[in-house]
């Protein structure tokens, strides 16, 4: 019973951890910070590609288990809003490895993938002062910060005013829809 106890308790700050680290640690409409990573194939990316572009980050690692069940939201918004312009690029801290790779391809996520490595001490983790994952930011077209934190604080509505986008019910809908089917309620935050 004790055992059971102390479990639940250790659970419990793990996830609180978490919670706390990945809330936002640079400021809304500072500069972004450069990098430059490669993707799979080793073609090489810097974020001044992107200049002109909304672009949405995604820190995430393959042992993160939080980072998988929310990736399907950003393959959702790479969906709905890539071809508007919003640039999606996964950033996995730990490196290029089989799993990363199979996970990517396990689940079709079509968005651009670029590979640091070092887990939270990897270069570009370090200058975005990643602590905690998984971690989202959202950068305007100067490259400016306009949110960092966790992927489920960051509203659809946000992305949507970005390209004059107006959510309808069944947008509402089918994030709610999502949250429900990972066993989280919206309504609960």
């Amino acid at each position: 019973m004790y055992l059971n106890i102390i479990l639940r308790v250790c659970v419990f700050l793990c996830i609180s951890f978490l919670q706390f680290n990945s809330t936002a640690q640079l400021s809304e409409g500072s500069m972004a910070p450069s990098f430059t990573l490669e993707d799979l194939s080793g073609k090489s990316y810097n974020l001044s590609d992107f200049k002109g572009k909304y672009v949405l980050i995604d820190f995430w690692a393959s042992w993160c288990g939080p980072c998988k069940v929310y990736s399907p939201e950003i393959q959702r918004l790479h969906e709905r809003y890539g071809p508007l312009g919003l640039e999606v690029i996964g950033v996995n801290i730990e490196g290029k490895n089989i799993k990363a790779r199979s996970f990517i391809e396990d689940n079709d996520m079509k968005f651009l993938f670029l590979f640091d490595k070092g887990d939270f001490e990897s270069p570009t983790a370090r200058k975005y002062q990643i602590q905690g994952i998984p971690n989202a930011v959202l950068i305007d077209k100067e490259q400016r910060i306009l949110f960092q934190g966790h992927p489920l604080d960051i509203p659809e509505e946000t992305i949507a005013e970005l390209f004059n986008v107006t959510l309808t019910n069944e947008h509402t809908q089918e994030a709610y829809d999502f949250w429900i089917r990972k066993g989280t309620s919206l309504d609960d935050n």
